[in-house]
């Protein structure tokens, strides 16, 4: 997947937001590993980027789940916080 490394980065900046607010005995750096990821998207979990500029900035995963779809995972650039990208995709 080429998008591997933009999606990895942006969960990853994206949950520093929550460094000291999660639990220390749940919190480790990187925040999701690189064979995490991977194993979610062997999962079923579809990820759905937003691109500025031709740049990967925020993503959503999403889970099919038969009768439901589940969002499992929300992430934005920490540089793009608040400024609405949201609307734009």
């Amino acid at each position: 997947m080429a998008d591997l490394p933009a999606l990895f980065s942006i969960v990853n900046d994206s949950a520093q937001a929550y460094k000291g607010v999660i639990p220390d005995d749940c919190w480790h750096e990187p925040y999701m590993p690189l064979d995490r990821l991977k194993r979610e998207i062997g999962e079923g979990i579809v990820f759905w980027g937003c691109e500025s500029g031709g740049t990967l900035v925020g993503m959503m995963g999403i889970q099919d789940c038969g009768e439901v779809s589940l969002i499992r995972h929300a992430y934005v650039q920490t540089a793009q916080r608040r400024k609405g990208i949201a609307r734009n995709c």
